[in-house]
This record gives structure tokens, C-alpha cells and sequence, in this order.
């Protein structure tokens, strides 16, 4: 018999019976891949968890978003063997408002074979919006 892994939900939850409210392993990993391609607001270098939050500072700037696409690429690899970025547009930056990036992460699920993608939006405290 086939083990169905299951991890827990994000945000957290309480299942009926008090326990830790549980995900399939698809949307688990789903769960596990948008948090790794938020951004990270820890500076703890041992954590080391999603995109700097420094960027939202710099987001109309060309140098942030190649920032940005090395991190992608590092976080990417963490996932070896489960994802392949998408080889022809691995990540697309759109600027939508004043003081916001939309970033676009283009991926390959390699257990269903299907393209996925991940959208995120930064925004910058410093515009006021």
C-alpha cells in the first residue's frame, strides 16, 4: 500500500479533533515552494529563508532583479529533482504601480510533468502605498 505523504498546513491549522490541520503532499509542497519564493523577513544568516526583504527597497532597479533571479536559481536548487525552472522565462518582473515589482516564477512540477508558476508582488514602505 502506497504511504501518502502529508505535511501541515500554511498558515497553521486545527483539524476537527484538535490536531494539526494536515495538507496532501501536493498541496504541501505547493505551500513549501510560495514560502520559499516570498519574501523573507529573517536576517538570521543560518535561516537564510526566501528573498531579502532589502530588495523592496531597490525594486525598479535592474541590479535588485538580477538579485532576485540569483535567489531564485539558489532556491531552485534546494528543490532538486522536484522542480526545473522553466528554461525559455524562468522569472518575469512586471512593474504595475509606482513602488511595486510583480515577479512571475515560471517552474516545472517533475512529478506531475506540469508547469506551475508562483506570483508575488514587492512592494517599497518607502512610496506610502
Amino acid at each position: 500500500m502506497a504511504v501518502q505523504l502529508k505535511g501541515m498546513a500554511v498558515p497553521v491549522g486545527v483539524n476537527k479533533s484538535g490536531g494539526a490541520k494536515l495538507n496532501p503532499k501536493t498541496n504541501h509542497f505547493n505551500q513549501t515552494l510560495a514560502l520559499a519564493f516570498a519574501e523573507g523577513g529573517d536576517k538570521d544568516p543560518f535561516q537564510n529563508l526566501g528573498i531579502s526583504s532589502d530588495v523592496i527597497f531597490q525594486i525598479n532597479d535592474i541590479n535588485a532583479q538580477a538579485k532576485i533571479k540569483r535567489r531564485i536559481e539558489q532556491i531552485a536548487n534546494k528543490f532538486q529533482g522536484q522542480i526545473s525552472l522553466d528554461p525559455e522565462m524562468p522569472v518575469v518582473f512586471k512593474h504595475n504601480k509606482e513602488g511595486e515589482l510583480e515577479m512571475t516564477v515560471k517552474y516545472i512540477d517533475l512529478a506531475t510533468d506540469e508547469e506551475e508558476e508562483f506570483t508575488n508582488v514587492f512592494s517599497s514602505a518607502a512610496t506610502g502605498r
